[in-house]
């Protein structure tokens, strides 16, 4: 068995990227120390703060919101919540929520749920079952970030928490480079600036692969569910999933470079793309940037109200 590159322990880890074998100690402490300077990197804090993490009860927020805990749990300057948004995906959210809310009481963690159905008006259940030309992850991405938005908001969130991993920023910014998105990769997140009613987003997570953060909530014993969203293979973010997967298999630290370059031109994007000038929404008075003053969430609850028209006799 191979011994960990740092001391004469057994390693439990090869890291490919970087060639080194860590033990249980070793790799826990690789971990701690890139989540530790990459929330020193994203995070100010001056005086008091609001620190709202976005929960859904798997492994990466799950595994955010313990570190927080760690990290911050005990400055009085600094308040950590929780917002955990159910979509109403049946088998799959109820039983995360049920697993969120276990480690929120446990760990003695303010926290609030929002419910789609009440905020928005629809579950994204029924967006799938009424609407078949559009992907449901778009209906769950939008109105997803339009409840943990308002609702962090409503909570006097100065920050909201991600847990976006290092392969999540990789497939995304892909994706954006794929649909010649410019002002989307200017607008993901972490942010570097702040728009009236949008409540900044940091992703401390962002440096770390989603396979390591699995293994250190395992040797944490960290509580997450691990099943899959039933929806999640009829997205593009599975395709790219895959060519980012490949590539690392074939050159490792593929993913790093990805999000070390993301990082370096999305600064040269913000010279030539300002953030756009937000506008309340004349449905919702939620912020858009939309020439028609009408927000996203807004367009496609329109969207499932037009299909319910329509199957009136």
């Amino acid at each position: 068995m191979a011994k960990c590159s740092k001391c004469s322990r057994d390693a439990i880890v090869y890291i490919r990227y970087n060639g080194q074998y860590l033990c249980r100690y070793h790799f826990i402490e690789f971990v701690e120390r890139r989540f530790k300077r990459e929330l020193r990197r994203q995070l100010r804090i001056r005086g008091h703060i609001r620190i709202a993490v976005g929960v859904s009860g798997g492994k990466d927020s799950m595994t955010l919101l313990r570190l927080l805990l760690d990290v911050l749990g005990e400055r009085r300057d600094v308040e950590i919540f929780a917002v955990l948004i159910d979509e109403g995906i049946a088998g799959y959210r109820d039983k995360a929520r049920i697993i969120a809310e276990k480690a929120f009481t446990e760990w003695g963690v303010e926290y609030y749920v929002g419910e789609l159905h009440k905020i928005v008006g629809y579950t994204v259940d029924y967006a799938a079952s009424v609407d078949k030309e559009l992907n449901p992850c778009t209906y769950c991405g939008v109105f997803r970030r339009h409840a943990i938005n308002r609702m962090a908001r409503e909570h006097d969130a100065d920050v909201i928490a991600m847990g976006h991993n290092l392969d999540d920023v990789a497939q995304t910014f892909l994706m954006n480079i794929m649909t010649g998105d410019v002002r989307r990769t200017v607008r993901t997140g972490p942010h570097i600036f702040v728009q009236e009613g949008l409540i900044p987003r940091i992703y401390p997570l962002m440096r770390i692969p989603e396979n390591e953060i699995f293994l250190y909530a395992m040797l944490r014993g960290i509580p997450f569910y691990h099943g899959e969203c039933p929806y999640a293979s009829e997205g593009d973010r599975a395709f790219y999933r895959d060519v980012i997967y490949r590539r690392e298999q074939m050159r490792p630290g593929t993913r790093h470079a990805m999000v070390n370059y993301y990082e370096k031109v999305k600064k040269c994007l913000i010279k030539c793309y300002p953030p756009e000038k937000l506008v309340p929404c004349e449905i919702c008075g939620e912020p858009t940037s939309s020439e028609e003053r009408i927000c996203q969430k807004c367009k496609l609850v329109e969207r499932l109200r037009s299909i319910e028209r329509s199957r009136v006799p």
